[in-house]
């Protein structure tokens, strides 16, 4: 078990299961040029969508916090799953969001 992995499992913080593209042959995670790309997530849980509709109708902030921290541990997953278990082997963290 690497460090991140320790530090996951000392704060009680459990990956789900990398869950596959609900639609279309979407690429979850890929690895180019050195660097590691995750897809953007969904707020599920080992393939059960969690959380469906928007912040002030369906859900409140407090469950629009906890959707955004599973779709964070699903990129989590998947990241761990493309670099073979090894998510130490990450250096840096940029996110980029379509507008």
């Amino acid at each position: 078990m690497g460090r991140i992995d320790t530090r996951l499992s000392e704060l009680g913080i459990e990956l789900p299961s990398p869950p596959p593209p609900r639609a279309a042959r979407i690429v979850m995670a890929k690895i180019a040029g050195g660097f590691l790309f995750v897809s953007g997530q969904l707020p599920s849980w080992n393939g059960e969508l969690r959380y469906v509709g928007k912040v002030g109708r369906e859900f409140d902030l407090t469950a629009a916090q906890a959707a955004g921290r599973l779709s964070a541990l699903n990129v989590l997953a998947h990241a761990r799953a493309a670099l073979g278990g090894d998510l130490d082997r990450i250096a840096e963290v940029f996110v980029c969001a379509a507008t």
